[in-house]
C-alpha cells in the first residue's frame, strides 16, 4: 500500500473521530535562514554599532518577507567575500554593492536589484596640503594614497599598476583618515555617507579634514545574489519597492547621502 493510501486511510478515520482537519495541515515551515552580507569595515555600513544600515536593512526585509526568509547582517572581509561568491553555489546576498566593483558591469554573473541608493566617494586631504581635485584624476600622480584591502578602484588601478601612484592598503577608512593626520597619506578616498561618522569618532576632523568640492565619482548600490536564486531577487526587488515608499525608511538613506 502507497503511502499516500495510507495517509487517506489516517485522515478518514480522524476526521469520523471529530478531529478538526486544520489540526492535519503541516505546520508552517520556518523561515529561510540568508546572510545579508556587508564587506565594508566602517559605519553606517558595518555591522560594528547597533544603527549599522545593514542590520536595519536585515530586519526590514525580513519583516517584508512575512515569515518566508530571515535576513542576519554578516559582515566579511572584502577579500573572504570575493571568493565566496566566486562559487555558483554560494546563498546569500550582498548588500550595498555596484556591479563595477564585482566584475560585472553587464550585470550577468549574478542576479542584481533594482538601485536602492545613491551615494559618493570623496577625495580628501590634509589642510596643511589640500588637493583640489576636479575630476583629472591624474591630479593624483605621485602621490600617497590610502586604499581598502581587496578593493577594487577602476579607475586607479593602471595608474598603481604603472607606479604612478602608490597605493597603500589598510583594513578600513577609518584608519587611513588617521594615517592622514598623522601626514603618512596625501590622499584617502572615503564614501560620502560615512563622513558624519568620522566625525563622530574623531571629533577635530574637520579642523584638519580638507574634503575636494569634487567627489571622485557619484555611484548607486544594489544588492546582488547568486543565479540560481531568481525567486528570493523577486521577492528583493518587491521588498525595495515597499521600502522606497516608507518615508522612515527613506529617511535613513537621504540622511546618509546628505552627510
Amino acid at each position: 500500500m502507497s503511502w499516500i493510501s495510507i495517509r487517506r486511510i489516517v485522515l478518514h478515520l480522524v476526521l469520523l473521530a471529530g478531529v478538526p482537519a486544520a489540526l492535519l495541515a503541516p505546520a508552517h515551515a520556518a523561515p529561510e535562514q540568508l546572510p545579508l552580507y556587508v564587506g565594508y569595515a566602517d559605519p553606517p555600513l558595518s555591522t560594528s554599532r547597533p544603527d549599522s544600515l545593514t542590520i536595519q536593512l536585515a530586519s526590514a526585509l525580513s519583516a517584508q518577507s512575512h515569515g518566508r526568509y530571515r535576513f542576519k547582517a554578516t559582515q566579511l572581509p572584502r577579500k573572504r567575500l570575493l571568493v565566496m561568491i566566486s562559487d555558483p553555489a554560494w546563498k546569500g546576498v550582498v548588500a550595498w554593492a555596484n556591479p563595477a566593483w564585482f566584475n560585472d558591469p553587464a550585470m550577468q554573473r549574478y542576479l542584481w536589484s533594482a538601485p536602492f541608493m545613491n551615494d559618493t566617494n570623496l577625495v580628501v586631504s590634509h589642510r596643511e596640503h589640500p588637493l583640489d581635485y576636479n575630476g583629472d584624476i591624474r591630479a593624483l600622480a605621485g602621490l600617497r594614497v590610502g586604499t581598502i584591502f581587496g578593493q577594487r578602484y577602476a579607475d586607479l588601478d593602471p595608474l598603481f599598476r604603472d607606479h604612478s601612484l602608490q597605493r597603500n592598503d589598510v583594513a578600513s577608512e577609518l584608519q587611513n583618515l588617521q594615517k592622514l593626520q598623522l601626514r603618512r597619506l596625501d590622499v584617502v578616498l572615503i564614501q560620502g555617507s560615512s563622513l558624519p561618522y568620522f566625525r563622530e569618532q574623531l571629533p577635530d576632523l574637520d579642523q584638519w579634514l580638507y574634503v575636494a568640492r569634487t567627489p571622485r565619482n557619484s555611484f548607486q548600490r544594489y544588492l546582488f545574489t547568486g543565479r540560481r536564486n531568481p525567486e528570493l531577487m523577486a521577492f528583493l526587488n518587491a521588498a525595495l519597492a515597499e521600502l522606497a515608499r516608507d518615508r522612515e525608511w527613506q529617511a535613513l538613506f537621504d540622511s546618509a547621502a546628505r552627510r
